[in-house]
């Protein structure tokens, strides 16, 4: 994957997925695990990009509900490391595809993700969490010994920093150039295999023993009715 040759992302748990087109097997996420080196940023799988075109086109999925298990977002200024690049890259293709006609094609809203753009959107980042650091400053020199807002701001000091250091739009536009690159790759990839009857045959014939599978549609399941469909393994 051309991805994979511009961010060197490694963690103890990565996890990866496969996304055919909407009208065709739901998401697909499988887990692998491995160990490594201190990364330099982090893939921006999370930031949506899976559901990007179906954002585009004002088509998001209903599958039900989801929550956040409670964790302490500050609990370690590597967290900004990890997920600067990442939130930056979803919050500017989110910003870019809100302000598009949806009816215009997914690619062609893609191409104003270009290297004007990038800059301007890291700069206004960049402003964003320069102004977040002065006030959580102003609110640490009234309470000196809040340890929750001095993780915070060493929080935003560490993401600032690698915003500033080590995020180009030069970067942003080769990102989504060889994400698009790799989608199309995938698309040809994915004609060309046999198809199968079930998402449990095409987990079965990658391999893949650890998945979980959301799926499209309006209707709601909880986690008895989706164990009903299929078990996972």
């Amino acid at each position: 994957m051309k991805v994979a040759k511009i961010i060197t992302m490694s963690a103890p748990a990565v996890t990866t997925a496969a996304m055919p087109s909407s009208d065709a097997l739901p998401v697909v996420a499988a887990t692998n695990t491995s160990t490594s080196s201190t990364p330099l940023l982090q893939h921006p799988s999370g930031t949506g990009s899976f559901f990007a075109k179906e954002a585009a086109a004002r088509k998001l999925p209903c599958v039900g509900q989801a929550r956040q298990i409670e964790y302490d977002p500050f609990a370690s200024p590597d967290r900004a490391l990890w997920e600067e690049f990442g939130d930056l890259l979803g919050e500017g293709l989110f910003a870019l595809i809100g302000k598009k006609d949806p009816s215009v094609r997914f690619g062609q809203q893609l191409r104003a993700a270009t290297r004007s753009y990038w800059s301007r959107f890291i700069e206004a980042r960049s402003d964003v969490l320069s102004e977040t650091r002065t006030k959580i400053s102003g609110f640490l020199e009234k309470d000196p010994d809040n340890a929750h807002l001095s993780s915070a701001l060493a929080l935003l000091v560490a993401a600032w920093n690698q915003l500033d250091n080590r995020i180009t739009a030069d970067l942003c536009v080769n990102f989504v150039t060889a994400w698009r690159e790799d989608l199309a790759e995938w698309q040809r990839f994915s004609n060309a295999v046999n198809n199968v009857a079930s998402t449990r045959e095409a987990m079965d014939f990658l391999q893949l023993k650890c998945w979980t599978l959301a799926g499209f549609g309006a209707a709601l399941a909880d986690s008895k009715t989706a164990r009903s469909w299929h078990r996972i393994r």
